[in-house]
């Protein structure tokens, strides 16, 4: 049923037995193919049409200059940003990582030992298919496979596993998944090819990525003060941190832009609490709440979670942690939210949309929804769930002799368990 995707990149991924891409009748200087099964949505499909038409139109993707892995901006017919494309082997580490950060194999330990090197892709989208309704409003994001000049061909030596090797003669056909038949360009086992003379198109192989929605925005949570957020964005974003054990959410990533006149989402974080309610929070519900009036009701867009779901527990990183927002509790439609979460149906949805997706990354999902269940059913505030899970301030980094609160209860249990075994 399923057919390995890393014969043309060389990356991690498994898909279905067709091709799901678009037509393209006139000469373009790109190739792009859609690594799909089952959740092609209108978003998604409005997302790949803006950038074939793009390449249609001769809009050549621009390199990113920011960060530590190769990063692409792609453009619609217009000239305008609308994707960001970020190739498995151009990672931090991999072998085609333009800035120099290599020395590593695909599947090797990363930065994080618990996010191997190239699979960060995977869990761009894990992030996607996991925000449910769209409540933390992840960035509409899918698998593709693409191809252009301007992508970084130059491979590293980066061991004796013959990686680089197989990244290099690797054929450029096409094995990616799904039906998908639509008007408007989206046309059954169909392809948009590349005309590009300048460079033989067959000696370049298609690199497997997450194309992700680019969003304008006026800064990132580094720029401005706490207290101008929504709390409802705050504790969307937090909820989804805490599911996908998200060991990354720095406020670089957080993304601020004025409220959209679209938006379904209303600045409701200044409920009283709940009769019964318990709070273990160090700041009084009452100044948070006043602390959040003060200022502005900025929207918040989360983005980059290529180390969101580890393959085990370690330190995670929120950065909302310690903002008065996370102090507040959850609303009625927070809590009938997070009470909706089905772990098993999660991972059946994770095992069919990204097979190669390691046992141990779904394990971590089952814990963490698990834990955030049933912290918000006892009344805990996202600031006491997000300190349960998080390590002392003073740990060092990596060291595992300060283990949270959630670590301490998994090792109790894992204890327990092979004690009733004995």
């Amino acid at each position: 049923m399923y057919q390995l995707l890393c014969r043309a990149s060389g990356a991690v991924g498994m898909v279905g037995s067709t091709v799901s891409t678009v037509d393209s009748e006139t000469e373009g200087s790109g190739h792009l193919e859609v690594a799909c099964t089952a959740h092609t949505t209108s978003g998604v499909k409005r997302l790949v049409k803006s950038v074939i038409r793009g390449l249609k139109a001769r809009q050549d993707p621009e390199a990113a200059r920011e960060g530590m892995g190769g990063t692409y901006f792609f453009a619609n017919e217009l000239g305008t940003k609308c994707a960001i494309f970020k190739p498995c082997d151009e990672e931090p580490l991999a072998p085609a990582n333009p800035k120099g950060y290599i020395g590593r194999a695909l599947g090797d330990p990363g930065w994080k030992s618990t996010v191997r090197v190239g699979e960060a892709a995977m869990r761009e989208v894990a992030a996607y298919l996991l925000d449910h309704e769209h409540f933390a409003q992840v960035p509409h994001t899918v698998l593709v496979q693409a191809q252009h000049p301007m992508f970084n061909y130059n491979y590293k030596p980066c061991g004796g596993n013959g990686v680089t090797q197989q990244l290099r003669s690797a054929s450029a056909s096409s094995m990616v998944a799904s039906e998908v038949a639509s008007a408007d360009g989206w046309a059954q086992n169909s392809q948009l090819t590349s005309s590009d003379n300048s460079i033989n198109s067959k000696s370049r192989p298609l690199k497997l990525g997450s194309l992700q929605d680019f969003v304008y925005h006026i800064a990132d949570t580094n720029e401005m003060g706490a207290s101008r957020f929504r709390a409802r964005d705050v504790h969307a974003i937090g909820i989804l941190d805490i599911r996908l054990f998200n060991t990354d959410r720095h406020a670089g990533n957080i993304l601020v832009r004025e409220p959209s006149a679209s938006s379904s989402k209303e600045f409701s974080g200044l409920s009283s609490g709940r009769p019964g309610f318990r709070s273990t929070s160090r700041l009084d519900t009452a100044a948070a709440a006043a602390a959040v009036v003060s200022g502005g009701a900025y929207e918040l867009i989360p983005i980059d979670h290529g180390f969101c779901l580890p393959e085990a527990l370690e330190a995670p990183y929120f950065e909302w942690l310690h903002w008065p927002q996370a102090c507040l509790p959850f609303d009625e439609e927070e809590l009938a939210y997070i009470s909706r979460f089905d772990v098993a149906a999660d991972i059946a949805l994770l095992q069919q949309e990204l097979p190669n997706l390691r046992p141990e990354c779904l394990r971590v999902l089952e814990v963490a929804t698990t834990f955030l269940k049933r912290c918000a059913a006892a009344g805990l505030t996202l600031a006491d769930i997000g300190a349960l899970a998080s390590r002392p301030l003073d740990a060092l980094d990596g060291d595992d002799s300060c283990p949270s609160e959630l670590e301490k209860a998994c090792v109790a249990a894992r204890q327990a368990i092979e004690t009733r075994e004995l």
